[in-house]
């Protein structure tokens, strides 16, 4: 499947499956698409899709309110042995500010299909909620600079 079917072919399933999103580009040209989902009465997870070597790349990130701290950090880790497709860790520090948490799971771009994007993305939101126990974001008007 060339660049574009790829992209055509995502773009589709997240329509498909009731998602709103957009479609934007990278400084560096790459595809990603943003989702903006309200569960229940959670607060909104961002989502940010992209396409990375073999895989659907599907991330959330948390930037905590305050220094993430040793216990709380176990307890991270401990969520990850009940996400089956997820996993939570602190953030690349070259990528993101270092107090950056990120909830993420991949898709193998062979295995692209409705069932297994869906099921992604809902681990992704449920270790978000589960990481936003544990370390409380900081409120929005703290991350603008």
């Amino acid at each position: 499947m060339d660049a574009q079917q790829l992209i055509r072919n995502v773009s589709k399933i997240l329509a498909d499956l009731d998602f709103f999103f957009t479609v934007g580009r990278t400084a560096s040209g790459d595809v990603v698409w943003s989702l903006d989902l309200q569960p229940s009465e959670y607060s909104a997870v961002d989502i940010r899709i992209n396409i990375n070597n073999a895989y659907l790349n599907i991330v959330s990130t948390i930037r905590a309110k305050d220094p993430i701290t040793e216990p709380q950090l176990r307890t991270l880790m401990q969520i990850n042995s009940r996400l089956a497709l997820a996993r939570v860790a602190l953030a690349p520090p070259d990528v993101v500010p270092s107090d950056m948490l990120a909830v993420w799971a991949d898709v193998a771009l062979d295995k692209i299909f409705p069932d297994s994007v869906k099921n992604a993305i809902g681990a992704v939101v449920a270790g978000t909620i589960e990481a936003r126990k544990v370390v409380p974001a900081a409120p929005v008007t703290e991350l603008q600079d």
